[in-house]
């Protein structure tokens, strides 16, 4: 006699930790990814610190022009960075969001399928939908 295929003691259901721990490299470059945008955000800053550095103290030569440049350049560089980077940390977040859920409906389904139909049919369809969607997010 062989086992049913969804034997309670062979398979257990994955918590929410679990699921997060599978899916925590996604997570943690997002986050990465949002560190280093919040980091490029601050170059405005820097950029006028810098101008106003290189405008009130002026070297023996005068204010040099090709420095501002560079300085103008840089800060379009990294606010432009910022976008992109700040883009990809959302777009990673989201996927890897998305995943997850994903992940926690179908062990949800596939423990329904466990469970004693009589328990089940007891719910209503709007139950069972609030069960899967709302209630997992």
């Amino acid at each position: 006699m062989t086992p049913p295929e969804h034997s309670h003691a062979l398979t257990q259901s994955p918590t929410l930790r679990s699921v997060i721990t599978e899916h925590r490299r996604g997570l943690v470059v997002s986050a990465l990814l949002s560190i280093l945008a919040a980091a490029c955000s601050m170059a405005p800053y820097v950029a006028v610190y810098l101008t106003a550095a290189e405008l009130f103290t002026p070297g023996p030569e005068g204010v040099d022009q090709g420095r501002i440049g560079w300085i103008a350049a840089f800060t379009a560089l990294a606010v432009i960075l910022r976008s992109v980077l700040a883009g990809a940390s959302s777009h990673l977040a989201h996927v890897t969001a998305y995943r997850i859920l994903a992940r926690l409906r179908l062990a949800l389904a596939d423990r329904l399928q466990r469970i004693p139909l009589g328990r089940v049919q007891r719910r209503s369809s709007g139950e069972m939908k609030k069960l899967l969607h709302d209630d997992v997010e």
